[in-house]
């Protein structure tokens, strides 16, 4: 029974979810005919980045499309502009428009056009990167992924085209991490191509560069990575310290405040005479001092020992009837 309950749940939130939360699922039969990425790197060390991509919508209604740039790798993102259908768009949430949301890694930008149904639509994303190459002993290198990261639709042919200016001399050949990619050279510049590319599917491309021939500075995400593995050593020395001595103060404290656990059925009274019973009372108060506990306990104390008598006197008619203390006279 409990199986099947949660299959039901399962199969009602599957038809229930809202079409939005995936808008790049193949289930809708999106698929990208075309996706190309121009590449120019510019002296600075960022890079102008253009992306073309063509969509087929399916047969199901879709009206809007999602890109999202992941900011791992470089300072910042800026100068960006969309165009949808040979359109440039303004920033809005309207039918038409472009809406661009910055978060703390990412950067996501979000085509909203009429219900399309069986076509084909062109988005064109423009923008900068900043701080994109690691420099390090002189050698300036790039890794930059050439997909979209963590899309979800087909693409059946990707070309990425990557220019340099001439005045720097690269160090390696222009190189994509997949076997798959067919490149070659450019009059300006290196260029690859690929078909029948998967849902997720990735491709990164790397170079390096003489950095004396760049004026290109070492970016911030490359200064907190260096500052973090600097500082890793510190930090681990000093979460060990914390936990010794944190481990001592404990340690500490159980050898001088523990006491053993006793069982009450094996617990001996203390003897008759071990501590005077003034003394025990101060004790228990907290302050030694002479007052009226101290003087009931000392008189019981007398009474347990047999040197004072308290007798009634069988007189008065009050619930109370008066007692008088005897003491014994000592003989001889």
């Amino acid at each position: 029974m409990p199986r099947t309950l949660a299959g039901c749940l399962l199969l009602v939130g599957a038809l229930t979810w809202p079409v939005d939360a995936t808008p790049q699922s193949p289930a809708r039969g999106l698929a990208a005919g075309q996706f190309s990425a121009a590449l120019t790197l510019l002296m600075d060390g960022s890079v102008d980045v253009r992306e073309t991509i063509v969509l087929r919508f399916g047969d199901r209604a879709a009206s809007e499309f999602e890109r999202e740039l992941t900011l791992k790798g470089l300072d910042d993102v800026i100068d960006v502009r969309a165009a949808m259908d040979g359109q440039p768009l303004e920033q809005g949430e309207g039918d038409g428009q472009v809406q661009i949301r910055r978060g703390r890694r990412t950067l996501r930008v979000i085509w909203r056009f009429p219900d399309t149904v069986g076509r084909t639509r062109t988005f064109v994303l423009e923008y900068r990167a900043m701080g994109v190459l690691a420099l390090s002993r002189g050698r300036a290198s790039l890794a930059w992924p050439v997909l979209p990261q963590g899309h979800r639709y087909p693409i059946d042919q990707a070309t990425v085209e990557w220019r340099v200016p001439a005045s720097v001399v690269r160090l390696v050949p222009t190189t994509v991490d997949d076997p798959r990619w067919t490149s070659a050279a450019m009059a300006d510049g290196w260029t690859a191509t690929r078909t029948g590319i998967g849902p997720g599917e990735t491709a990164t491309l790397v170079d390096a560069f003489d950095q004396t021939t760049l004026a290109a500075s070492v970016p911030v995400w490359q200064r907190n990575l260096d500052r973090a593995e600097q500082m890793a050593p510190a930090f681990v020395v000093g979460a060990l310290t914390l936990i010794v001595m944190g481990a001592g103060v404990v340690g500490m404290t159980r050898f001088r405040y523990h006491r053993p656990r006793v069982d009450p059925s094996v617990v001996a009274p203390a003897a008759a005479n071990s501590l005077p019973p003034a003394l025990g009372t101060s004790l228990v108060r907290g302050r030694v001092a002479i007052g009226i506990p101290q003087l009931q306990a000392a008189l019981l104390d007398l009474v347990r020992r047999n040197i004072i008598t308290i007798r009634g006197t069988g007189q008065g008619d009050g619930p109370s009837p008066p007692y008088r203390m005897v003491m014994p006279m000592p003989r001889g």
